[in-house]
């Protein structure tokens, strides 16, 4: 009788444990899955005056309306990413305390990667 209720509850948690991982690997919605911003994003680099890239600086993304919608840093080479932008037209705003600041227009597009260069000076 116990083999028989073991079993039974070996089938059962068999059957749940499938079930929750069929459910986890399904879109929550075809839109969701399909939304453009998943693939889009920015890559870029910030240079001073000189051409020289500028590490820790801080870098916003502005939309039309005037709203910083993202913000990251410069890695130690002055490069940054912005993962999962809705496609549209920005600015890419950047700036360094003691080098100034600057500022790059950047049009997203769906499913692409937009690079972006913009330079800083006081």
């Amino acid at each position: 009788m116990f083999t028989k209720i073991l079993n039974v509850r070996g089938w059962t948690a068999l059957a749940i444990a499938l079930s929750a991982l069929f459910t986890l690997a399904t879109p929550v919605s075809t839109q969701a899955a399909n939304d453009p911003a998943r693939f889009a994003g920015i890559i870029g680099v910030v240079v001073n005056a000189d051409g020289d890239r500028v590490a820790s600086a801080v870098v916003a993304l502005v939309n039309r309306d005037g709203e910083v919608v993202r913000r990251t840093r410069t890695n130690d080479r002055g490069f940054f990413h912005i993962a999962h932008v809705r496609p549209g037209r920005y600015v890419v705003r950047a700036a360094k305390r003691g080098q100034g600041a600057g500022h790059q227009g950047a049009a997203v597009l769906p499913h692409h990667i937009t690079e972006v260069r913009v330079q800083i000076s006081q």
